[in-house]
């Protein structure tokens, strides 16, 4: 598990998007997998996320074939 501060003056500053990023051949293998991935945050900090997994995946269809299916949920305010 990894954990993205973006506000804390103890810890470099880090967005969950660039974490996705940065592991995106584990993230590649668990979502062929058939991984399911929960977003709960603000609508930003969603689209963002959402962003960086389009980049993981390399295809905007894969995000959406998850959503149809129900792997890729959001809770978003």
């Amino acid at each position: 598990m990894a954990v993205a501060l973006s506000r804390s003056p103890s810890h470099p500053k880090q967005h969950i998007d660039d974490i996705l990023l940065a592991d995106a051949e584990r993230l590649q293998s668990l979502i062929a997998a058939g991984a399911k991935v929960y977003v709960c945050g603000s609508k930003g900090a969603a689209a963002n996320v959402r962003k960086a997994l389009e980049q993981v995946v390399k295809h905007v269809h894969v995000i959406d074939a998850m959503v149809q299916k129900g792997l890729y949920v959001e809770d978003v305010f």
